[in-house]
């Protein structure tokens, strides 16, 4: 009886959430997979620690999306109510990002780019049983800091490059210009890279860009 129970249990799981991912797919015309693993460790009668790994994919799960660290403790005040902390590095990869005119042309392409996050938590978490059930209400604050990020930008009108600043707290550009733009035809008789980027101290390159399809 016990064993029939848990697979209703778990039938009824996987039936809640295939809507979702269903959803989700047909709204982005796009799926990515999350993947997580989690360890946890009970000091004694009061605190405990904790850790996890996460990643996750996009593009059709072709593309790697963001990857996270984290580490916590716990600490039980009473036998219902239960205080945790804890910080949580993320590592997010930016996709790229356009810019039209009013004709529908490109005019500026910012290429995708790898940046942190590190946020902290703490939260209050409160139980109580009622039978063979539990019911728990969390409690959840958060900060997240963005550092700001340098990379470069694409200028189809002068087929040239400029460094733009990233702000700390946005998720878009501001189009600062920190040096003057190389064009393409320069850079291939310097032998330069056309953007260069680093990421976890390893420099990559990409070649010269295309217009999207459909632009």
């Amino acid at each position: 009886m016990e064993k029939l129970q848990r697979r209703l249990i778990a039938l009824l799981l996987v039936i809640l959430t295939l809507p979702a991912a269903t959803a989700f797919a047909d709204d982005n015309n796009d799926f990515g997979m999350k993947y997580s693993a989690e360890a946890s460790k009970k000091i004694n009668k009061h605190w405990s620690v904790d850790a996890g790994v996460g990643f996750r994919t996009r593009n059709n799960a072709k593309t790697a999306d963001q990857w996270d660290l984290s580490v916590g403790a716990g600490y039980k005040i009473t036998h219902w109510l239960k205080a945790d902390a804890g910080y949580q590095f993320i590592y997010d990869n930016n996709e790229d990002k356009y810019k039209y005119n009013s004709a529908g042309d490109v005019t500026k392409w910012r290429p995708s780019f790898w940046g942190p996050r590190h946020r902290t938590y703490a939260s209050l978490t409160a139980s109580v049983k009622a039978g063979r059930v539990k019911f728990s209400l969390r409690e959840r604050w958060q900060y997240t800091y963005r550092p700001e990020k340098t990379t470069e930008r694409y200028l189809y009108g002068s087929d040239s490059w400029e460094e733009v600043l990233c702000a700390a707290r946005a998720k878009t550009c501001s189009g600062r210009v920190f040096r003057s733009p190389t064009t393409f035809q320069e850079a291939r008789s310097r032998r330069l890279p056309m953007l260069r980027f680093t990421i976890l101290g390893l420099s990559t390159r990409r070649a010269s860009p295309q217009e999207p399809s459909g632009a």
